[in-house]
């Protein structure tokens, strides 16, 4: 991924890049909580207007609060808005507070980025060259 933006607020990093042409992706490292879950959905949300599809990548996470998933909601809302296929890669922080809040089915996510980048292309999956042009 380019990485267009680097952003530390507290104590998480958000990275905002272009996984291809035309699909964004933001990466989330640390803790999210009520202290910077805006920073998550501002980041996130800046993209929507300029790309077809975005990916956030939560794999990184090591805490996730509610104001965590709020944000989320607020992505969501935003790319169901502008008409753009969003998805999350959510790691262990995230699925432990999607499951507690039953909110598994409610937000769309993926195992992996290229899962992610799949279902957003609308492709069953991505063939080697494709991958290879993303990396």
């Amino acid at each position: 991924m380019t990485i267009s933006t680097v952003r530390c607020a507290h104590s998480a990093n958000v990275a905002c890049g272009w996984l291809t042409s035309s699909v964004a992706g933001v990466s989330v490292y640390g803790d999210v909580d009520a202290s910077n879950a805006d920073v998550l959905s501002e980041h996130s949300c800046a993209h929507v207007m300029r790309c077809h599809g975005l990916i956030v990548d939560l794999r990184g996470v090591d805490f996730f609060g509610s104001a965590g998933l709020l944000a989320l909601e607020v992505v969501s809302d935003r790319c169901e808005r502008a008409g753009i296929g969003w998805a999350m890669v959510p790691g262990p922080a995230v699925s432990r507070l999607l499951r507690i809040c039953d909110a598994r089915d409610s937000l769309p996510a993926a195992r992996t980025v290229d899962a992610a980048l799949a279902t957003i292309l609308g492709l069953s999956q991505l063939d080697g060259a494709v991958r290879s042009a993303l990396s």
